[in-house]
C-alpha cells in the first residue's frame, strides 16, 4: 500500500482492524465543476476534466457495500436516461411524426430523444446522490490540505500519524 500519508490499519469507513481493499475516494474541492463530476460520475478520463482521487483502506464488508451502492446509483443514472428518453421519443413518435414529413419528423424525434435521456441522466445523477448521501457513500474527503474522515477511531488514528493533515479544530 503506498499512500502520500501514513495510514492506519483501519477500515476508514468503520473502523474494523480487517483491512482487506484500497477504496479510490474522490478529492472534495470546494469547487464545483460539471464537467469533471459527469466524467468522474460516468468513469470518463479526459485528462483536462478528471478530478484527484486518493486511496483509502476498507474492509471487505465496506468495499462490497461501497461497490454495490455505486453499481446501484449508476444503473438508477442509465435506467432513468432511458426510460425518459424512450417514453418521449415515443410520445413524439405517436404524436408528432407525419408520413408527409417523415425525414424531418425522424431527425426531430432522435434529438427529442437524445435531450430527455440526458434530462432523465441529470435526473438519475441527483437521484442517486441523493441515495449515496444516505447510505453513507462518502465517508472521506480531502480539500487539497486536509483529509476529513467521518470514522471517528479512525480520523483520531490518522492524526496521530499524520497530524499536519488533519485540520485542528478551533478552541
Amino acid at each position: 500500500m503506498m499512500f502520500p500519508y501514513k495510514s492506519p490499519e483501519l477500515c476508514s469507513r468503520c473502523g474494523s482492524p480487517d483491512v482487506a481493499a484500497i477504496w479510490k475516494a474522490n478529492q472534495q474541492t470546494g469547487k464545483f465543476n460539471l464537467m469533471a463530476f459527469l466524467t468522474n460520475w460516468f468513469g470518463l478520463n479526459i485528462p483536462r476534466f478528471v478530478s484527484s482521487t486518493f486511496d483509502v483502506p476498507v474492509c471487505n464488508k465496506c468495499g462490497d457495500q461501497l461497490v454495490q451502492i455505486h453499481n446501484i446509483t449508476k444503473w438508477i443514472t442509465i435506467s432513468l436516461a432511458v426510460l425518459l428518453g424512450l417514453l418521449s421519443g415515443l410520445v413524439f413518435l405517436v404524436k408528432g411524426v407525419h408520413w408527409n414529413a417523415l425525414v424531418a419528423g425522424l431527425i426531430i424525434l432522435i434529438l427529442i430523444t437524445l435531450f430527455s435521456a440526458m434530462i432523465g441522466a441529470f435526473g438519475g445523477i441527483i437521484f442517486g446522490l441523493a441515495i449515496q448521501d444516505a447510505l453513507n457513500y462518502e465517508f472521506s474527503s480531502y480539500d487539497g490540505q486536509y483529509y476529513q474522515f467521518k470514522n471517528k477511531k479512525f480520523r483520531r488514528e490518522f492524526a496521530l500519524l499524520n497530524p499536519e493533515l488533519i485540520k485542528q479544530k478551533k478552541k
